[in-house]
């Protein structure tokens, strides 16, 4: 997954020296590392690019599919490319 999401080189570093990017990352990647049924995303890509982002969503789409979990995505602006079946206003 660290690989993947081009952190494999940071698994070793200490938080206080990861961009805030990356450590978004790393909070992703230790998600989908616990058992889950839904899976709760609060701003997941606020520190992220946008081709990061993508990668990281392809990634828990796959995980959540394998586990056949739930996804409950909250944004402050609407995401493409997250496969939504149901989108609420607030």
């Amino acid at each position: 997954m660290a690989e993947r999401l081009g952190i494999g080189n940071k698994l070793k570093s200490k938080a206080r020296i990861c961009s805030y990017g990356e450590q978004q990352r790393i909070v992703i990647i230790r998600s989908l590392l616990q058992p889950f049924d839904f899976l709760l995303l609060d701003e997941p890509f606020s520190h992220l690019d946008n081709e990061n982002a993508q990668k990281a969503m392809e990634l828990m789409l796959e995980e959540s599919k394998l586990r056949k979990a739930c996804i409950i995505f909250a944004d402050l602006e609407r995401v493409d490319y997250f496969p939504f079946t149901k989108l609420y206003h607030l």
